[in-house]
């Protein structure tokens, strides 16, 4: 599996790319690579599309998804209000666009 992080308008967007078979564990990473070029490469307020679209399977559970929100409000202060667009063509990648969105309601970050 492969996340590609591509950024773009001068930190104002991210385009995150998925390949192969996504992990927990790789969606952790993800959230902590966000949160370390966060002020470094990636602006206040920045907009993400994560795309899944050659994502091959997602091994990814609620508790997964639980541990990403938790990170979200633990380290997302300050970060502006986020926007997150997924596009999946996968079944579970869109029930976990719908689990994330739920969960990320508490949250700044819009999906």
């Amino acid at each position: 599996m492969s996340i590609e992080h591509i950024v773009i308008e001068n930190g104002d967007a991210l385009i995150t790319r998925v390949t192969g078979q996504l992990t927990g564990e790789e969606m952790t990473e993800h959230m902590f690579w966000l949160i370390d070029n966060f002020g470094k490469r990636l602006n206040p307020g920045y907009r993400q599309l994560f795309d899944t679209t050659d994502m091959i399977d997602l091994s990814v559970n609620k508790s997964d998804i639980n541990r990403i929100s938790q990170i979200i409000q633990t380290y997302g202060a300050d970060r502006g209000k986020i926007k997150t667009g997924i596009v999946t063509t996968h079944p579970r990648g869109r029930q976990m666009a719908f689990t994330y969105q739920a969960l990320s309601r508490v949250t700044d970050v819009d999906v």
